[in-house]
């Protein structure tokens, strides 16, 4: 016997529409507790597709399938299925549908007994990923009902444990950074711009302003320094101290050569947010660009944060670079020059066929670990 009707599926069909616009990890079950539908979040969570996640099963049938008992953790799972289980038991003694045999069996086994379900109810089902980091999650469970319809299904909302309050601080950031920092859940080798920036003299600075004003300078800085990244398509790498890091892809940028335009772009607004900031004697940014044609990049998380890092040879090689930068200059090294297409030098004002090099171990302020580690490093002023 089915209980969901045309009608109530048409219903259901706009209450899915919504829940698709709002972005969210969601799925929905008809008037029958079948899977009707998943949301696209739900379905690149659980790596799964709609056969493998059970579209058309009963909901604790569809449970029951290794795309959701490998991505939760089997307390939170059996936790769910104890409090959804009555109300499964109540919903088939009301529509006189049969109770599946598994389902008799896993009620008896955990001595529950049919329950009226609430409108609304919740409860923890935590993430797997995966590496097999746990991710808390909750849930709501709300019964979908219809004045002309009756009950048509219900919505499963699946979110964040966090305080709304505290999720707000997330909602600050740049929403297709995010994206591409999501993107790197799977860590990788692959083209990129490497970017590093530090604050000349800032330990004089420091010492020079007071605390809170030297806070807030900095504070504004790195804000612009990632703002200015994330415009120009990079992923924000660390902060350490007044000095901050950025990542430009190829297949962000599009090109080896986009990518490197993307990063001197991004060292040159950097430059006038600084130049427009109002100290004496003037502040000063220097910028190391450097190129790295199998950056290995991943996302690093740790319950206290969640960052970009890059392990390669040119990754330190790129800090030694900017070591060697003074006098707010942008100091970059031939092999992230000549990634420049002819079009993407123009737009830049760079001549690339015309440029000259000195290596590192030449370059007038180079420090002496620069020398030692990238010695042999061509580099020249891009800016």
């Amino acid at each position: 016997m089915n209980v969901a009707t045309d009608e109530a599926r048409q219903l259901l069909d706009e209450v899915i529409r919504e829940l698709e616009a709002a972005r969210g990890a969601s799925f929905v079950v008809d008037a029958d507790l079948r899977l009707a539908w998943a949301s696209p979040e739900l379905h690149s969570m659980m790596r799964a597709g709609p056969a493998e996640l059970g579209y058309g099963e009963h909901l604790v049938t569809a449970l029951s399938r290794p795309a959701w008992v490998q991505r939760t953790t089997p307390e939170t799972l059996l936790a769910a299925a104890q409090r959804l289980l009555p109300y499964v038991l109540f919903h088939a003694q009301g529509t006189g549908q049969p109770i599946l045999p598994e389902l008799e069996r896993l009620a008896t086994d955990m001595r529950l007994e049919p329950a009226v379900p609430p409108a609304i109810w919740t409860g923890r089902l935590d993430y797997v990923e995966e590496n097999g980091l746990v991710v808390p999650s909750r849930y709501s469970v709300t019964m979908l009902g219809h004045p002309a319809a009756g009950w048509i299904g219900g919505a499963v909302v699946i979110g964040s444990p966090l305080r709304a309050t505290v999720l707000e601080l997330l909602t600050r950031g740049d929403e297709q950074l995010f994206e591409r920092i999501a993107s790197l859940a799977t860590p990788r080798q692959e083209p990129a711009a490497v970017l590093f920036v530090d604050l000349e003299d800032s330990t004089r600075l420091s010492r020079r302003l007071s605390t809170p004003a030297y806070f807030s300078l900095i504070s504004h800085l790195l804000g612009e320094t990632d703002r200015a990244i994330a415009e120009h398509e990079g992923v924000v790498g660390k902060h350490a101290g007044d000095g901050a890091t950025g990542f430009f892809r190829a297949t962000d940028s599009g090109s080896a050569s986009r990518a490197a335009r993307h990063a001197i772009e991004t060292a040159r607004a950097l430059q006038d947010v600084v130049r427009d900031l109002p100290h004496e004697p003037p502040l000063c940014l220097n910028v190391g660009l450097h190129f790295a044609p199998r950056l290995y990049l991943g996302q690093l998380i740790t319950s206290g944060r969640l960052e970009v890092t890059a392990l390669g040879d040119e990754v330190n090689e790129c800090a030694r670079v900017q070591e060697s930068s003074r006098g707010g200059s942008i100091l970059a090294t031939k092999l992230l020059v000549e990634q420049l297409d002819e079009q993407d030098a123009q737009a830049l004002g760079i001549a690339p066929h015309e440029a000259t090099y000195t290596t590192l171990a030449d370059w007038p302020t180079a420090t002496d670990k620069a020398r030692r580690d990238a010695g042999a490093l061509p580099v020249t002023v891009v800016s």
